[in-house]
């Protein structure tokens, strides 16, 4: 199934990936995010994400115009484009890949000290709407 926005693919147990979610939606004026947990039967049988560990929740992933992204791309990705405020975050460019993802990482594997989801909380319904599975 083809979808005509950016899909986000976000740990779906993680409290620091649910705030990640509920910040991008307050600021989506645009509308040009969707979400999916990691593992979702969504994100497991999309083809643009069989090259991808999945079993790996370390990473978040963004699926845009049939590209993907993880790790700190993603994350700078989908800030820059929530208003002209958010587009200095594209500074952050200027850092070498390896740098900005090693940061990434050593905050992705604390990630669960923030948390971890034993239950759902129940979104509100326009961000439900923005969920694939």
């Amino acid at each position: 199934m083809e979808y005509d926005r950016s899909i986000i693919f976000i740990d779906g147990d993680c409290l620091v990936c649910s705030s990640f979610v509920k910040f991008i939606h307050r600021r989506d004026k645009e509308n040009r995010f969707l979400f999916s947990a990691l593992q979702s039967d969504f994100a497991s049988q999309h083809p643009c994400l069989k090259e991808h560990d999945l079993s790996n929740l370390d990473t978040v992933i963004l699926l845009e115009e049939g590209q993907t992204y993880t790790k700190s791309d993603a994350v700078i990705r989908v800030i820059s484009k929530l208003g002209i405020l958010w587009r200095v975050f594209r500074v952050f460019y200027i850092l070498p890949p390896k740098f900005r993802d090693a940061m990434y990482d050593s905050f992705a594997v604390n990630r669960y000290l923030f948390g971890s989801k034993k239950y759902c909380d129940l979104p509100s319904p326009e961000l439900e709407r923005k969920f694939i599975q």
